[in-house]
């Protein structure tokens, strides 16, 4: 009300200039000044200046009240209700929104100590610049301060600065540009964007938004990177990514081609594709391809199949990935997520099957290969489509020569409560 009355007090000013929609209060413009004329050069006698007197301040009051109404009809419209939208300098349309994510992690095995930690906190801000029907500006910016897992593997071979177990270490804030890109959409057939872009390699490495998952952070496919190898693919494209879709018998077929340069050899530009195809809204299946030259362990090539069931009831997510290196053993992962929905999508529970062998993983110059199947399941509650509260439980079983390293045993298990909003 203080910014109501302030404005009220340069009434006059304020609605010359502005933009604010004045109602008609049905009264004549002129009422004020001619008013207050009559009264200063009246020769009438006091009870008739008096009269005019209370006439003419009644009708300000009546006045001022429109205008009070009309500022605060403004106010509400432009601040309270324009959601999601910004007016900038230029002129154009700007959609504005994002997401936030925390969670709270226990850890347990044989071979390491028990710790809980409150270990991420994730804001991501989506920003859309509209400049017509065909241009669009599109960008993602992250922050995070999060207590990563040193040692995942729980390798007792690791020097320092790596602990000789598995565990949280210190505080890290990081900040990424994730995505941000021009992009022109000539037809259904072509959308061309050149930037920075999360890559269309299956499912999983198209998820813009971690709190969509319903496993919090995904499949392991995810994280198989180091220093050295891309893991089974490299997440960004980066220069060129040209997309498209069509009609197809009786459902749709779409296409992904796009560049890019792996962080492990920036002079070499690598290219990957995808190609899926809809019958349309319950199955989606796709398969994906990306190679480039990675430097010191030389070229690879990932490929890549994935299906995606959706029915109001529950569905289904499967993916299988498979990079090869020149020369090595490459990295394999696969995993199954069925879920079904309760009380129309408030509640969700899933199962997971989460396999990975990467016999190639290097931290510094020591060897930390792993071979991992990952179980469990968990359960999510959506108390408005936009909120996600989850609980989830993963058993983490070691195999093979990768199930003891040093006599230290690697298996252990995960109890995870995480809280997002997407907005």
């Amino acid at each position: 009300m203080l910014i109501l009355a302030w404005a009220l007090f340069f009434s006059l000013p304020l609605f010359a200039q502005s933009k604010v929609p004045v109602k008609k209060t049905g009264l004549p413009v002129h009422s004020f000044l001619s008013a207050q004329s009559t009264v200063s050069g009246s020769t009438a006698s006091t009870s008739s200046t008096t009269v005019t007197t209370s006439r003419t301040t009644e009708q300000r009051l009546l006045d001022l009240e429109q205008r009070q109404r009309d500022l605060e009809e403004w106010y509400t419209e432009f601040y309270l209700q324009s959601r999601n939208r910004v007016s900038p300098f230029l002129g154009e349309k700007i959609s504005l929104g994002g997401f936030f994510e925390t969670a709270v992690t226990y850890l347990e095995g044989a071979d390491m100590p028990s710790q809980v930690s409150a270990n991420s906190e994730i804001l991501g801000i989506n920003i859309a610049a509209e400049f017509n029907e065909k241009i669009r500006f599109v960008t993602q910016y992250l922050v995070a301060t999060a207590f990563t897992l040193q040692n995942a593997n729980n390798n007792p071979l690791l020097t320092a600065p790596n602990p000789p177990q598995r565990q949280y270490g210190q505080a890290v804030i990081a900040s990424l540009v994730a995505h941000a890109y021009l992009e022109y959409r000539q037809s259904e057939l072509a959308t061309f964007q050149t930037g920075i872009g999360y890559v269309p390699f299956g499912i999983s490495f198209q998820e813009r938004e971690p709190v969509l998952f319903k496993r919090r952070n995904g499949p392991q496919m995810l994280a198989a990177g180091d220093a050295s190898t891309v893991g089974i693919a490299f997440p960004l494209w980066l220069g060129l990514h040209v997309s498209g879709a069509t009609p197809l018998s009786k459902g749709r077929a779409g296409y992904n081609l796009y560049s890019f340069s792996p962080s492990s050899n920036s002079k070499s530009l690598g290219g990957g594709t995808r190609f899926w195809w809809s019958d349309s809204q319950l199955i989606t299946v796709g398969v994906s391809a990306q190679t480039a030259d990675q430097g010191a362990r030389g070229t690879y090539y990932s490929y890549g199949a994935d299906v995606n069931v959706e029915h109001e009831a529950g569905g289904v997510v499967a993916e299988y990935a498979r990079n090869k290196i020149s020369g090595l053993q490459g990295i394999e992962s696969y995993y199954i997520e069925p879920y079904m929905n309760f009380a129309d999508g408030a509640w969700v529970v899933y199962l997971a099957a989460d396999y990975i062998n990467n016999p190639v993983r290097m931290v510094g110059t020591i060897p930390d290969p792993y071979e991992v199947w990952r179980y469990g399941g968990g359960v999510n509650w959506l108390p408005i489509p936009n909120a996600r509260f989850r609980l989830g439980y993963l058993m983490n079983d070691y195999l093979n020569s990768t199930d003891t390293i040093a006599g230290q045993g690697r298996d252990y298990y995960s109890l995870d409560f995480s809280a997002g909003v997407a907005f």
